[in-house]
């Protein structure tokens, strides 16, 4: 599967763009130019990732005329070290700034940073620097030529990647939530699973929104991209229905602790809708996967389980209602699915929710750039200002420390503190630990070959593949890029050098340094720890909820069709709640020092998750089941938990909380009094209530006032999680 992924034909496009000027370069005598070319095309190629081909080929020449500026600087300041070392520090500071501009802002910071430290490696040689300066953008032009060509022969590759790990990781998300039905099942440690593929999915929810909808606005609605957005909108769906919670995990074990079949027929049919899943994101073209009636037969065992369990003695109204409802959010599953293989078999879609090409827009996470963000910025409140500074400190003292020391090829320092050094101490601890295990498992490796193998062809041959194997991996496993970049580095500097012994210790020791460096630095140099942060990261998260429970409520109210208020308000809440749980587990990998309250702020991620799940759950059924008139208690129970989540926003900016103890005694009675009501006339019910649901009104009322509860336990809960933080700032 890595062979075929975009990861690898990014790096066999890498490995073209630098190899075929350095290779005509060497054929007409011209070497110092191929590499300048080369070297231009390589420092570009990280800007170029999975997204619109706008945003390609600007991000490109972005990076085209940073690497350009940066190379004639460097050069201009290369003789003197002392003048050289406050440019640098200057340079690494503004180009690491670039990063303020969001995503595609920090690659584009990341290609100027390579040129910026490579630069003391190969400088311009016999070339004037403003000509040598040009040929580097040429290579990044070159570079941009060969992507463009790529992209045209291939336009689909990065839709169907990302859409395929979005098949994945959803199917992974639905098994994990089906083991979580189980009541032996270890619900903390799955939980935290589900945190971890959510927030990957939001990720890359954005990323096909970028790749989706930005690209039909300017190129039109074709039957191909019109036919992803409709299976992109089912995906988005199915994930909202199974985190849709629609019963109280406790609750259900207490109720059905004898009752094993109705669970295991659940699980069933989840483990169905998995395997679906996984053959859509398999398949090369989603036609290949035929559609059968598996899941049909799935839903038909689990209704004459409910029915079976309905005319037993032991059967009662209340868990009737909880198969019954859950069963109805199976059944949307299996309708979305089932609408994925309509849609890509060609069906009609002409009464299929889609979007406009004024609504997409709404939809995609604009991205501004003003002078005002960069004066938003130049403050120590900003994280990347404080990173950019701190990468500036770090650079300069290696870049003395290589000089003092007379190190062998020193810009190895730098060019490691710029790769590792994160703006959060997390991933900068990791990313330091794997890349000095690769360095070293690759220095072992590499030895052992030209140990036992004495030929230039194939060390050229082993420093090519080794070169386009880092490249595919260095995204998705960092410890193995690191392995294969050291071999590559090797096996290039086998064909120049004798003593390869030497390489091998100075590329071990110089990672070594570079990766101490960039952990003290983040350390000692205003770090930015989580914990200060996550006051504002858990208010975002409440403020999203709650804009999200105000759309759920207008609908309710409303009983219109949903309007693009609500998909953004869900979008918004499905992001904040991702981001919230990212921040946990970067927390998690700081020093202990720094870990206050742990258990505090792992409630209020579980809380808001758990929130969100509830919302998602309402709103579902709302949204797929005809209701009566919102009732007063209905508006009241809206009303004071809006209230609680209005506190937890101030007690978590303002250390403030407003209370209305009378609002609350009021809704109090009203749920008890309706709630004793219903269960009351359920209890009369059971066996209709499982065939066909004669009393309709008797559902609802169960339904939402089992949700309402819970939403306003929750927030209560939340409101009371977040006092207990006052310690920690």
């Amino acid at each position: 599967m890595l062979l075929k992924s975009m990861s690898f034909y990014r790096a066999l496009l890498v490995c073209i763009a630098v190899a075929l000027p350095i290779s005509i370069g060497a054929l007409t005598d011209q070497v110092e130019i191929g590499l300048a070319i080369g070297f231009g095309a390589f420092w570009c190629s990280p800007s170029d990732v999975s997204g619109s081909a706008k945003h390609m080929r600007n991000g490109i020449l972005f990076s085209a005329l940073l690497i350009t500026l940066i190379t004639f600087i460097a050069n201009f300041f290369s003789q003197n070290i002392w003048i050289l070392t406050p440019v640098f520090g200057v340079l690494l500071f503004l180009t690491s700034l670039i990063s303020i501009f969001g995503f595609r802002g920090s690659l584009i910071s990341f290609a100027g940073l390579l040129a910026l430290v490579l630069s003391f490696a190969f400088n311009s040689g016999n070339i004037h620097p403003v000509v040598y300066s040009l040929l580097i953008g040429a290579g990044g032009l070159w570079y941009l030529a060969l992507a463009t060509i790529w992209y045209r022969l291939n336009p689909r590759a990065s839709t169907e990647e990302a859409l395929s790990e979005v098949f994945k990781l959803t199917a992974k998300y639905i098994k994990t939530r089906s083991k979580l039905i189980h009541p032996d099942a270890d619900r903390i440690l799955l939980q935290d699973e589900l945190f971890q593929y959510q927030e990957e999915l939001g990720e890359l929810h954005e990323t096909l929104r970028e790749i989706l909808l930005s690209e039909r606005r300017s190129s039109g609605r074709s039957s191909y991209r019109r036919k992803r957005v409709l299976v992109f909108i089912q995906l988005i769906k199915i994930l909202e229905q199974a985190m849709a919670n629609p019963v109280n995990y406790e609750k259900m074990d207490d109720l059905l602790r004898n009752q094993a079949a109705p669970i295991k027929a659940f699980q069933q049919l989840m483990d169905t809708m998995c395997q679906k899943l996984h053959l859509l994101a398999d398949s090369k073209r989603f036609k290949d996967v035929e559609a059968d009636a598996c899941l049909q037969e799935h839903l038909e065992e689990i209704q004459k389980e409910i029915v079976a369990y309905a005319y037993s003695s032991e059967s009662d109204a209340e868990v009737v209602l909880i198969l019954k409802n859950l069963y109805r959010y199976q059944v949307k599953q299996v309708d979305a699915i089932e609408k994925i293989f309509w849609i890509m078999h060609g069906g009609s879609t002409r009464n299929m929710e889609d979007l406009s090409a004024s609504n997409a827009a709404k939809f995609i996470t604009p991205q501004v750039y003003s002078l005002q963000i960069v004066k938003d910025n130049l403050s120590f409140q900003s994280i990347i200002f404080r990173h950019s500074l701190r990468l500036a400190v770090v650079g300069m003292f290696g870049l003395v420390i290589g000089e003092l020391l007379e190190i062998h090829n020193a810009y190895w320092i730098l060019l490691t503190v710029v790769v590792i050094l994160r703006p959060n101490y997390g991933l900068t601890k990791t990313r330091a630990k794997e890349r000095t295990i690769g360095t070293l498992i690759g220095g072992v490796v590499a030895f052992g070959v030209i140990f036992l193998v004495h030929s230039v062809v194939v060390y050229a041959i082993l420093g090519v593949l080794s070169f386009l194997i880092a490249f595919t991996m260095i995204q998705t496993n960092y410890r193995a890029g690191a392995v294969f970049i050291t071999l590559n580095i090797v096996f290039i500097y086998a064909l120049l050098e004798p003593d390869l012994w030497n390489v091998i210790q100075f590329r071990v020791i110089d990672t070594a340094i570079g990766a101490g460096l960039a952990t003290l630095g983040n350390m000692l140099l205003w770090p930015a720890w989580e914990v200060k942060n996550i006051r504002g990261v858990v208010a975002t998260s409440v403020e999203a909820n709650r804009k999200f429970l105000a759309e759920i409520v207008s609908l309710y109210e409303s009983k219109s069709s949903r309007p693009n208020s609500y998909n953004l308000a869900r979008k918004e809440a499905f992001l904040s709640v991702s981001n919230l749980s990212a921040t946990f587990q970067r927390m998690t990998q700081e020093p202990k020092s720094q870990q206050k309250n742990m258990d505090v702020v792992y409630e209020l991620v579980t809380l808001n998750h758990t929130f969100l799940s509830a919302l998602a759950s309402t709103s579902t059924f709302i949204q797929n089941h005809p209701t009566t008139e919102a009732s007063t208690s209905f508006s009241l129970a809206a009303k004071n938990i809006d209230n609680n989540l209005d506190n937890c926003i101030s007690l978590l900016k303002y250390n403030r909380v407003f209370e209305d103890k009378d609002a609350d005694n009021q809704l109090s009675w009203f749920l008890v009094n309706v709630e004793t009501k219903t269960l009351l006339e359920m209890e009369e019910t059971p066996e209709e209530l499982a065939e066909n649901d004669v009393d309709r009104n008797v559902n609802e009322a169960y339904i939402i006032i089992e949700q309402l509860k819970w939403l306003y336990s929750l927030s209560n809960q939340m409101q009371h999680t977040i006092q207990k933080l006052e310690s920690i700032n």
